[in-house]
């Protein structure tokens, strides 16, 4: 889930996912207290391979079943050189 830490949506979302017992990761992009990285390929299928690792979690991309991409009125900003 990417999203902000401070979301009382995204934080209904979080409760019901752990009710079920679903495995997820809340991202904020805009916290720098941690770096990201992806390392990411297709295979010859065109499935998704590689890995995002947060510094705190590593996640595998076949692991992913979803993304939910919650777009706030101020997207985060980030450096021109990943702009």
């Amino acid at each position: 889930m990417v999203t902000t830490l401070s979301d009382p949506t995204a934080d209904r979302v979080v409760t019901e996912l752990e009710r079920i017992e679903v495995p997820m990761l809340r991202l904020d992009l805009r916290d720098s207290t941690h770096s990201l990285r992806l390392d990411a390929a297709l295979d010859r299928h065109g499935c998704p391979r590689g890995l995002l690792d947060t510094g705190a979690h590593r996640v595998a991309l076949e692991e992913i079943g979803a993304v939910w991409w919650w777009r706030t009125p101020n997207p985060p900003s980030f450096p021109p050189v990943l702009a």
